[in-house]
């Protein structure tokens, strides 16, 4: 039988709680920020992705960006997903909503929709027409694109009870981006707006452009959500095991502590030695799941999470390390177009190229598109 480590959040419930309050509070008309803080692989994304279904749940607009590691230096690239995923949803209103929509759009920022254009033509389609883009200095034109981001998601916040800008890996954030998002932060007419950002606090470093949004949006004027995501504690490791090896806690009692000391209660972590150890054959299937505790807790596979990565992706085929390495210098989600222009093989081509890494766990398929798993995986790759 194959094992399958259990996806659902374990140990998370007060964190969820408290991002459910921030979504409350825009129901009432208010906004709301958080900020969702922990080292990597903690489980900040698994609560922004259980977020983010809550907010469509609820009717909400939902934007997502991530900021990546490998385009770090390409200014905007998170913001231009929130925006695509923001577009995306609107274009699919009813005809008369859309249209309302761009009455709205005409009315508050006709004069500003070329500035906003120019640098995220993602969002041309949600406009009936766009002026020309008239010349401006460089500091008028920072102040104009300032502007009409934050009169934009004003406007299309204003068709939904709730609109959820949700920014995951702000510790790689440019200035310019940087300086989008404290702008609607700071924007008292964003009724209804919300901005969740999270960011691996341990690499932010102080005074840096990222350490100063943060400290800034506590001087925003509206409520801020500060969420800690701290390692699992032993009992929720236990409860992880049980169910990903189907016995119950009392029986993976030994095997927990030897996991949680080695993970420190690092979901990733864990995810990843377990995974280690089935493929050194310390965890196996016998009519049931068996696993020798000893090996385990002896093993050094448990040591170094950046050698069992490498190790992983030293098993991989040639062809798929190849793909993978251009992939994370591109950015996730994986650009298969791109990908596959570069390798010179077709989009059918790549797929197979790419299917060993996805039956190793070490990608999957979501919303239409190829993730690694964790930027962890992205990192080790380059």
């Amino acid at each position: 039988s194959v094992l399958r480590v259990r996806e659902a959040l374990v140990g998370r419930e007060l964190e969820v709680e408290r991002l459910e309050m921030v979504t409350g509070t825009l129901t009432t008309g208010r906004r709301a920020l958080a900020y969702v803080s922990g080292e990597a692989g903690v489980g900040k994304s698994a609560l922004l992705l259980v977020l983010g279904r809550s907010v469509v749940a609820k009717r909400g607009l939902l934007g997502r960006g991530k900021f990546d590691l490998a385009i770090s230096g390409t200014p905007y690239h998170g913001i231009a997903q929130i925006l695509a995923e923001l577009s995306g949803t609107v274009l699919a209103l009813p005809d008369a909503a859309l249209e309302a929509l761009r009455d709205r759009l005409d009315a508050s920022m006709r004069a500003l929709a070329p500035a906003l254009v120019e640098v995220f033509p993602v969002v041309r389609p949600v406009f009936r027409e766009v002026p020309e883009l008239v010349a401006a200095p460089p500091v008028q034109s920072r102040h104009r694109l300032v502007a009409s981001f934050v009169a934009f998601i004003g406007a299309i916040a204003s068709s939904h009870v709730m609109t959820v800008l949700v920014v995951d890996d702000l510790q790689w954030a440019d200035v310019a981006s940087l300086t989008l998002l404290e702008a609607l932060a700071r924007d008292a007419a964003s009724r209804g707006v919300g901005l969740i950002v999270a960011a691996r606090d341990n690499e932010v470093l102080p005074g840096s452009p990222v350490a100063r949004f943060i400290a800034a949006l506590d001087a925003t004027g509206a409520a801020v959500e500060s969420i800690r995501v701290s390692p699992l504690p032993r009992e929720a490791v236990a409860a992880i095991l049980a169910d990903s090896l189907r016995t119950t806690p009392e029986r993976v009692d030994r095997l927990s502590h030897v996991i949680w000391r080695r993970t420190q209660g690092n979901p990733f972590f864990l995810r990843t030695l377990l995974e280690s150890a089935i493929d050194r054959g310390f965890v196996r299937y016998e009519c049931g799941f068996v696993w020798d505790d000893a090996s385990i807790e002896e093993s050094p596979v448990a040591e170094d999470i950046a050698a069992l990565l490498a190790r992983k992706l030293g098993d991989l085929p040639g062809s798929t390390r190849d793909a993978l390495a251009i992939a994370a210098r591109i950015g996730d989600p994986i650009e298969g177009a791109i990908v596959a222009s570069m390798l010179g093989v077709s989009d059918a081509e790549l797929l197979d190229v790419l299917a060993p890494a996805v039956e190793r766990g070490l990608l999957f398929r979501a919303e239409g598109a190829i993730r690694f798993v964790h930027d962890r995986l992205v990192e080790a790759s380059l």
